[in-house]
């Protein structure tokens, strides 16, 4: 499989001010291969959702927070976070397989209230892309093997493609979809 070439948000720019936000609007997702990085670390039974899921919740705490931030803002498995932390403030809003590219918006949780806004999103220069193209990849690549070993059919067949692409898609618009409802909640 060729590098997939990933499309970021035009002017926009992002630097981790360590606020929190991403972590404290809701818990990332985590595959097989990030869960078994996470335990071991020693952790257990941190994740919602059923085995053979493609991937899975971090369980949250009370306040709805990620169960691995700390009051300091500080993530208990950031040398093994999952990729989907590595993205945020952005997520992937489309895997285009035929054209081999991976779109990334903002991602709508963000910015669905003014009191979890990330600190670190602006508009000017464009952001550094290596570490979040990269985790981009990796989320691509983990979800075509998890479809392909649920299906029984070769990472690069187009069903598993397809399959990979609809997840994305369908998670984008849940996921704005949340934020909507959040922001018409709040306007109440």
């Amino acid at each position: 499989m060729t590098k997939q070439t990933v499309d970021f948000p035009d002017g926009l720019s992002f630097k981790c001010m360590h606020c929190g936000s991403c972590c404290k609007a809701h818990p990332s997702d985590a595959n097989v291969q990030e869960q078994k990085k996470i335990e071991a670390k020693g952790f257990t039974d941190f994740l919602e959702g059923s085995e053979g899921d493609v991937t899975r919740r971090i369980r949250a705490k009370n306040d709805n927070s990620c169960l691995f931030l700390s009051k300091e803002n500080k993530c208990a498995i950031y040398d093994v976070r999952p990729a989907a932390c590595k993205l945020e403030p952005l997520m992937i809003t489309d895997y285009d397989y035929e054209n081999n590219k991976i779109k990334l918006d903002i991602n709508p949780a963000v910015l669905c209230d003014s009191s979890l806004s990330c600190k670190g999103l602006s508009y000017g220069d464009k952001m550094s892309e290596e570490e979040m193209g990269e985790a981009a990849r990796t989320t691509i690549r983990e979800a075509l093997e998890s479809f392909s070993r649920q299906k029984g059919l070769p990472v690069t067949s187009k069903e598993i493609a397809f399959l990979t692409r609809q997840y994305f898609i369908q998670t984008y618009i849940i996921a704005s979809a949340f934020a909507e409802a959040v922001s018409r909640l709040s306007w109440e």
